[in-house]
């Protein structure tokens, strides 16, 4: 599970309700959730899911301020 599908869940909100209030498409917001949304999507998405936009990120390895999950 995603930081954004997980913070959608979290929220309370389905993927066509959220889709319908980020007014995008379902099967757009579903890509965002797997491959990474936009920064002006997740603008949106950290608004109405009650978050912070740098909750909806994945960091990997190589990617610029990378912190283990256990060091």
């Amino acid at each position: 599970m995603t930081p954004a599908m997980a913070a959608r869940l979290s929220a309370g909100l389905g993927c066509a309700a959220a889709a319908r209030k980020l007014r995008i498409s379902e099967s757009y917001l579903r890509q965002c959730e797997r491959y990474g949304p936009t920064l002006l999507v997740m603008e949106k998405m950290a608004g109405l899911y009650q978050c912070r936009v740098d909750d909806l990120v994945t960091l990997r390895e190589g990617v610029v301020w990378y912190r283990p999950k256990n060091p």
